[in-house]
Order: structure tokens, then C-alpha cells, then sequence
């Protein structure tokens, strides 16, 4: 939970949800602070390209401590150079030493304040390590039952 948002400003500033979903476990995340030794060479490994989401870049900002490097896809209405849209929803995948570490939905409090119930595609690499199960898509809505906003994973595939 971000209430006040985060970096870029006029972008990720404004009240939102992070989701991660991590592939590695709490103890390597814990252990992924600057002051470790290899902290900035695992940050400046990039994933292989095969191992790349679809049109997703690094844009170099600085690694999170505990989480990695954030990876968007520059085609995000919210990051269109001259006309960006008000953010909304966004879908970012994380990396740390060469591997894909997580995928995060972001989505906006104001976005899920109209109830939304939406399955939104998200571009997929051509190989995933670990293999596994991983998403083509994700999906948020508004449970009416439970009175919950639900995100989670959809069409997972084995990879």
C-alpha cells in the first residue's frame, strides 16, 4: 500500500497498490540491501533477452533494497512521452542478478474505486527460470460477496 505513491513524480504519485509476487524466497529478498557486497553487480545484471517480458526495459532507476530492479513496459498509457494518461493500472516485472524475480500488478485506489472487473493481458517472455507456472494476464475485481477487491494472477500457463 502506497497512499502517498511513489517515484516517478506525476506518474506513481498518486495512491495505489504494489502486488508482488515473489519467485525467490524471503530470505534473498532480505538479503538484497546496498550494503551487501554484491548488491550493485546482482542490480546491474540484467535478464538474457529470451528471459525478457515483450517490450519490457530497465529504465535505470536506482535497484529497491529488498525487492530488485523494476522493469516497465514503456508503452503504458501512464508513460507516453507526450500525452500520458492518468495512471491507472500498470503491470511491472522485477529482476535481480539476470532472473525475473517477481510480477506486480500496480493498481490505483481511484481505478478500483469504480468497481472494476478486468482480465488485462501482460506481455510474457519467451523462457522463464525458474520454470513453472507463470501469468499471461491478471485480473482485478470487486468481489461483491466478501465486499474485497480481489488481484490475482490469471491464465497461467507452465513456462
Amino acid at each position: 500500500w502506497n497512499p502517498l505513491g511513489h517515484e516517478p513524480p506525476g506518474i506513481y504519485d498518486t495512491p495505489h497498490f504494489d502486488v508482488h509476487f515473489y519467485t525467490i524466497s524471503s530470505q534473498e529478498r532480505e538479503a538484497m540491501l546496498p550494503t551487501g557486497p554484491a548488491f550493485a553487480e546482482a542490480a546491474s545484471r540484467s535478464p538474457s533477452p529470451e528471459f525478457m517480458p515483450a517490450g519490457y526495459i530497465d529504465p535505470g532507476m536506482p535497484p529497491v533494497p529488498r525487492m530488485g530492479v523494476h522493469l516497465i513496459d514503456p508503452t503504458s498509457p501512464e508513460l507516453h512521452p507526450e500525452t500520458p494518461a492518468p495512471f491507472t493500472r500498470t503491470f511491472i516485472y522485477g529482476s535481480w542478478d539476470g532472473r525475473i524475480i517477481f510480477v506486480e500488478p500496480m493498481v490505483a485506489t481511484d481505478w478500483l474505486a469504480t468497481r472494476p472487473d478486468e482480465t488485462i493481458s501482460i506481455p510474457v517472455a519467451e523462457r522463464y527460470d525458474p520454470s513453472g507456472l507463470w501469468p499471461a494476464a491478471y485480473r482485478v475485481y470487486w468481489d461483491a460477496a466478501t465486499s474485497q477487491y480481489r488481484i490475482a494472477l490469471a491464465e497461467l500457463r507452465q513456462r
